[in-house]
């Protein structure tokens, strides 16, 4: 985050963290302290639409506070849970004006620029808004990816019945990992 045009331009960022974000006094309190902009460092688990409630969030600590809001959310599987990324940012007005992809590690620029000596202007890349079903499905194949990864197991051994359970566990894990390292019986 830095101002559009001059990088070395000081700016007091807020701190935010988890559920500080959901609630308006802790942002409102940030604000009263000087805070130029909101950062939300947040780590919740993925269900279908989160992404999406936690930017209706964000836009409504925005509109309250008339402070742009930048979020960074993690992204990756840990044992039974998922983070989907989606990080965003919403500018003074609570528009959506920056959005990273979902599911996978990225990295992505936000501008501020000065409005009357405040920041307040946003400007960055828009990843679109994803179908649930394709979530999902990027859910389940970054939770095995992560899993067999972070445990260090060389690949999935997998016992088919023939039904579309097997199929459907067969075809995630063959994204999740590659087919090279699946072996179905």
């Amino acid at each position: 985050v830095f101002e559009a045009g001059n990088p070395a331009a000081p700016m007091k960022v807020g701190l935010l963290i988890c559920e500080d974000a959901w609630h308006d006094y802790p942002a409102l309190e940030t604000k009263a302290a000087g805070a130029d902009v909101l950062a939300v460092i947040n780590a919740s688990p993925f269900h279908v639409g989160k992404g999406l409630e936690r930017e209706i969030a964000m836009q409504r600590r925005a509109n309250s506070t008339q402070l742009p809001v930048v979020y960074a959310h993690l992204v990756g599987g840990q044992d039974e849970v998922v983070f989907e990324g989606h990080s965003f940012a919403v500018d003074g007005h609570g528009q959506v004006v920056a959005r990273a992809p979902s599911f996978q590690e990225a990295m992505f620029d936000v501008r501020i620029a000065t409005t009357n000596n405040r920041f307040r202007q946003l400007a960055g890349g828009l990843e679109p808004v994803r179908d649930p079903d394709a979530e999902l499905w990027d859910a389940l194949v970054l939770g095995v990816r992560d899993y067999i990864g972070k445990n260090g197991f060389p690949g999935a051994l997998l016992g088919l019945s023939g039904g579309i359970d097997s199929a459907l566990v067969l075809a995630i894990a063959v994204d999740a990992i590659g087919p090279a390292k699946v072996r179905a019986v």
